[in-house]
């Protein structure tokens, strides 16, 4: 553990322990602890942690911290594509009061996470994904892996979502700032890959749409000229990233809640809106984004992680985008932030269901309409021609369109939006069985 991690676990459960007994290791079902959490403390929504006391629900197992949440394994593997390993031992004191406190960092890490677990459990079934993931989630502590298949490096200050495994799995953590492990806004990151991989990805890899075996993994293109598919899964991943963003924003109304934890990006995917983008939000234009791609495959020397970076850039307007969405709602329709927030991320979840098959429609209709336009001779090359990738403007409208009830001045908004970004041109914002949509 980093030495000032360490005095911050020290302090705080010196601070804590006064009139402690050890706690016995029977099954409470419910109990309460005290937990570092984060909480906004001003207008700007950066936010700040402090200890408070929180229930932990369905416990099973007080010494494994297992329960209807979570399950921990550490220093785990993978057996026949599922985590197994040693389950970690949680030890706590209870206080006078009946709190429960860890004694050791790990205890505290299973008892956040297992905390958090349970918040996006009933989060997930207030917008109606309940029956999406299986519970209790596995969750791997202290695991080793390698920063790619290539590599002999250990990966470090990461949480990952293990698509094939169905598990979210904490890297060991050296950063001198809030462990990933107790950030409340990872964990919800995390949480929304679990989504995204389940209703939109593992559909797009069953297909022939995707070409990668792995969750959007980002290739590298041939030449200079970026492809259809290199395009395509820089802007999934972006998406897939940034919508994930968006949702730990959402848990934790927190701007910068992976600044707390990753100095090296958490300015760079910061989700303060200034009141220019409040007013001009626009995304880059396709032009701009089929440029750039080629720019990147041509000059630099690691390609896919440039582009992975890249794909990163697009989450945060992603995320913007839905954030935006959501303040528009709250204007328009005179309701609260969790009100509007909530509309937006159900919206989310409703336009994930049917992804799979809107991108597959878009790139079957991009393919039949170029092969139309050419001699049986040139087939080879307008199919090459065909490298637009997937269209921003379908993913966007994809969730704008799934938002219950969306009025036509909200759907004005969204047009404003795409035409900023170069996106349409005439299209008109119509009620078509009480829903609007642009056509």
């Amino acid at each position: 553990m980093h030495i000032k991690s360490k005095l911050f676990f020290i302090t705080y459960f010196f601070l804590c322990s006064c009139g402690v007994n050890q706690a016995s290791q029977e099954n409470p079902g419910e109990i309460r602890v005290r937990l570092p959490l984060s909480a906004v403390q001003n207008d700007n929504q950066t936010a700040s942690y402090s200890f408070q006391v929180v229930p932990l629900l369905q416990i099973n197992s007080l010494s494994q911290m297992r329960g209807a949440y979570a399950r921990f394994f550490t220093n785990p593997s993978e057996k026949e594509s599922k985590l197994v390993g040693t389950s970690p031992r949680a030890d706590f004191l209870k206080n006078t009061d009946g709190v429960y406190i860890p004694k050791n960092e790990i205890s505290q890490q299973m008892a956040s996470i297992y905390y958090h677990m349970q918040n996006m459990a009933l989060f997930d079934k207030s917008i109606g994904a309940e029956k999406v993931n299986h519970w209790p989630r596995d969750i791997g502590l202290r695991v080793q892996l390698q920063t790619s298949e290539n590599s002999t490096t250990a990966d470090e200050n990461n949480a990952i979502y293990d698509g094939q495994l169905d598990a979210i799995l904490i890297v060991p953590y050296n950063e001198n700032k809030i462990p990933l492990s107790v950030n409340g806004g990872v964990l919800a990151h995390e949480h929304f890959h679990s989504l995204f991989y389940k209703l939109v990805t593992k559909k797009l890899l069953a297909t022939d749409y995707l070409t990668s075996k792995h969750d959007l993994t980002v290739h590298t293109s041939s030449d200079s000229n970026i492809d259809a598919m290199t395009t395509t899964l820089v802007v999934l991943k972006g998406l897939n990233e940034g919508l994930a963003d968006f949702w730990g924003w959402v848990y934790t109304q927190d701007n910068d809640f992976i600044l707390h934890s990753l100095s090296s990006v958490g300015n760079r995917r910061s989700l303060k809106i200034s009141a220019l983008e409040n007013e001009n939000f626009r995304f880059k234009s396709p032009s701009r984004i089929q440029q750039e791609l080629s720019v990147l495959s041509a000059e630099t020397q690691n390609e896919a992680q440039d582009l992975v970076g890249y794909a990163y850039s697009l989450g945060t307007d992603f995320a913007k985008s839905m954030k935006l969405l959501s303040l528009r709602l709250k204007s328009e329709r005179k309701i609260s932030d969790s009100e509007a927030q909530g509309l937006v991320a159900k919206a989310v979840f409703v336009g994930m269901k049917s992804l799979a098959d809107t991108l597959i429609a878009e790139k079957k209709s991009q393919q039949e309409s170029a092969l139309k336009s050419t001699t049986t001779d040139e087939k080879s090359n307008s199919e090459k021609a065909v490298a637009t990738g997937v269209s921003i403007k379908t993913l966007f409208l994809q969730f704008v369109n799934s938002v219950s009830d969306l009025k036509v001045s909200e759907c004005e908004w969204a047009k404003s939006v795409l035409a900023k970004s170069d996106m349409i041109e005439n299209e008109k914002c119509q009620t078509i069985d009480a829903k609007v949509s642009l056509k």
